[in-house]
C-alpha cells in the first residue's frame, strides 16, 4: 500500500523526514528541498511541541545535514539533547534504586524501556516519569513501601463539585482502590523524578488478562535486578493503545517514532501473528489498528495491509497541526457520569438537577469571578457547553 502524504507544509515534510533514526536517500532528498521556503520559527515551535527536537538533532547531525536548519535553531535542539540525556542518566538511576526497594520482578514501560532498550542514545527518548508494571496482587503494598522509602504521594487540593451529592458519589466511586484506578496507582515523586507504579498495560480493567499475559511473556533487561520489559509484540500493542488513550487529546509525533522505530528495528524478527492474536479482542484490535495507520501515513512505517484502516487513509485532515489540538469528545452517556451509582431516586433527582444547574461555588470557579454580576454570564457559558456539546455534539473541549 502506498502512503499518503496529509500534508503541503514545508515544515511538516521537514518534521516527518527528520524524525526518524535512520535517513533514506528519499528522506534526504526531501529534507533539502523543503529546508528553502520554511518558516523555521514555526518550525521549531512545532518540533518542540511534538517532542521530537532531540530526533530532529540526532538525525540531522548523523547525516551531516545541520547546515539545513538555522544554526541558532540547531544549537537549541542540541541543548535539549544533552539537557535530555542528563534527566534521563537520572531516571535510569532511579530505577536502578526501584530494583533495590522492590524486591519482585518490574516491567519497565513506555520511555523507561524505550530510551534504553530501543534507541541508540538515552538522549533521544523524552520522558516525563517513569512507567513500570507489578503484579496486580501486590501493587497496593508496593505503592506503600515505596512511600516509606522516600516517595511521596501528593494529593491535590480539594475539588469544587457540582453539588454534594456529586461530591459523595465521587468518593463512593473511589471506595475500591483498583477499580478508581484501572491503569496505575496515583504518581509517587521523589526530589528527582516521578513514578507510575501500573498493574494494567491499558485503560480498560476488560483488557487485564491481556496485561497478563504480557507479563509472563516479559524479558529480562537484568535478571539479578529483576528488571524485565515486554515483548516486542506486546510493546507495540501496549504503545498503540497509549496513543488511543490520547488520541482526543494531544498527540505528539514522538508517540509515532516510538512505534515506527519499533517496527524498523525488528522488522526481520517481530510475529505479526501473533500480534494479531493479542488483537483478538475487536475493540482492542479497533485502537492497533487506527495507531499503526496513523504511524503508516505520517512516517511511512511498515505494516501489514490487514492492520490499515482504509477510512483512516482518506481522511484528508490527518497533519502535524490537528494532531496538536485538544479536541476531547464525550459520549452522550456520561452526560451524567456515575449516576448508576446512586441507590436513592431523591439522590438521582439533586445529581441531575446539580449537573444542569450547578452551585454557585462551581461557576464561579469555572466560568466567572466572585463578582454576582457576571454570575448569570457564567451559568450561560456553561449552558451554551452542554448545548454544543451534547445537543448539538460539536467536537469541543471538556467544560472546566
Amino acid at each position: 500500500m502506498k502512503s499518503i502524504n496529509h500534508t503541503n507544509k514545508l515544515e511538516d515534510v521537514f518534521i516527518l523526514n527528520a524524525a526518524r533514526l535512520h535517513l533514506s536517500d528519499e528522506n534526504i532528498f526531501n529534507l533539502k528541498e523543503a529546508s528553502h521556503g520554511i518558516d523555521w520559527a514555526s518550525f521549531e515551535k512545532k518540533v518542540c511541541k511534538h517532542g521530537v527536537d532531540t530526533f530532529i538533532y540526532y538525525s540531522l547531525k548523523n547525516h551531516n545535514l545541520a547546515h539545513l536548519v538555522p544554526s541558532d535553531t540547531f544549537k537549541r535542539f542540541q541543548d535539549n539533547f544533552y539537557r535530555n540525556a542528563i534527566r534521563n542518566t537520572t531516571f535510569i538511576e532511579e530505577i536502578n534504586k526501584l530494583s533495590e526497594i522492590i524486591q519482585d520482578k518490574i516491567v519497565l514501560l513506555k520511555g523507561a524501556d524505550l530510551m534504553q532498550s530501543l534507541y541508540p542514545n538515552i538522549a533521544l527518548r523524552t520522558m516525563g516519569d517513569v512507567d513500570f508494571l507489578v503484579e496486580k496482587e501486590k501493587i497496593e503494598d508496593i505503592w506503600k513501601q515505596l512511600q516509606c522509602c522516600g516517595f511521596i504521594f501528593v494529593e491535590h487540593g480539594k475539588p469544587i463539585y457540582k453539588s454534594s451529592t456529586h461530591e459523595r458519589n465521587a468518593s463512593k466511586n473511589k471506595s475500591n482502590t483498583l477499580h478508581s484506578y484501572p491503569e496505575h496507582l496515583p504518581g509517587l515523586h521523589n526530589n528527582r523524578c516521578c513514578i507510575e507504579v501500573h498493574w494494567n498495560i491499558f485503560k480498560n480493567e476488560e483488557h487485564y488478562y491481556i496485561t497478563k499475559k504480557g507479563w509472563d511473556k516479559a524479558v529480562p533487561i537484568d535478571e539479578k535486578k529483576r528488571i524485565y520489559r515486554l515483548s516486542t509484540e506486546f510493546s507495540l500493542v501496549h504503545l498503540c493503545s497509549h496513543f488511543y488513550a490520547h488520541k482526543d487529546r494531544l498527540i505528539p509525533l514522538r508517540m509515532f517514532c516510538d512505534i515506527n522505530e519499533l517496527i524498523c528495528k525488528y522488522s526481520d524478527s517481530i510475529n505479526w501473528e501473533e500480534i494479531n492474536g493479542i488483537c483478538s479482542d475487536p475493540v482492542l484490535r479497533t485502537r492497533v489498528v487506527m495507531a499503526l495507520t496513523y504511524a503508516h501515513l505520517l512516517l511511512k512505517t511498515p505494516v501489514p495491509d490487514y492492520f490499515i484502516n482504509e477510512d483512516i487513509v482518506c481522511d484528508q485532515r490527518i497533519n502535524l497541526d490537528t494532531m496538536l489540538k485538544i479536541v476531547h469528545v464525550v459520549p452522550p452517556s456520561s452526560f451524567f457520569p456515575g449516576i448508576t451509582s446512586l441507590d436513592n431516586h431523591f439522590d438521582k433527582l439533586v445529581f441531575i438537577f446539580r449537573t444542569i444547574v450547578p452551585v454557585k461555588k462551581w461557576i464561579i470557579a469555572n466560568y466567572g469571578n466572585h463578582s454576582g454580576i457576571v454570575l448569570p454570564g457564567g451559568y450561560c457559558k456553561y449552558w451554551l457547553y452542554l448545548l454544543r456539546r451534547y445537543v448539538l455534539k460539536q467536537k469541543i473541549g471538556y467544560a472546566n
